[in-house]
This record gives C-alpha cells, structure tokens and sequence, in this order.
C-alpha cells in the first residue's frame, strides 16, 4: 500500500484470479479516501487508463498530481 503525500488517499493493489503468460497473478489498483481520523471510504477501482490489465505498486509522488504504477500489457 501506499499513502498520498498529502495522508487524503491510500492506494493498493488487490490481486485478480487472471494470471499473466509466466504464471504471476495480476492484480487492480485501488483508491480509498481518508474519512476523518479514523477511518476510510469504500476503496474504488482507478479507472481507464490505469487499471487497463495488469497492474501494481501504485504510488502518488509528492507533488500530489503524478502518478506511478507497474502494468503489464499486450
């Protein structure tokens, strides 16, 4: 998991049953938003064009507008 610089969002990657051609599971990126202290939203799915197939490690970088992700695609 990883957390935006700014502590509002966490990203994680939460693994499929779809596998790539050497055998590693694939996994989507989701985002939970910070809900108060204590607590999160429910996480959603990031849409197209990130999650478009098998991705991981998603990470904000600090200027709070880019945004980094593993993806293996066709």
């Amino acid at each position: 998991p990883s957390l935006s610089p700014d502590g509002r969002f966490l990203f994680f990657t939460r693994l499929e049953t779809t596998k790539t051609a050497e055998g590693n599971l694939c996994g989507k990126i989701y985002m939970a938003e910070r809900s108060g202290k204590e607590g999160w939203k429910t996480p959603v799915a990031l849409p197209a064009p990130i999650n478009q197939g098998c991705e991981r490690a998603g990470r904000m970088l600090s200027d709070n507008k880019t945004f980094l992700f593993s993806s293996m695609r066709n």
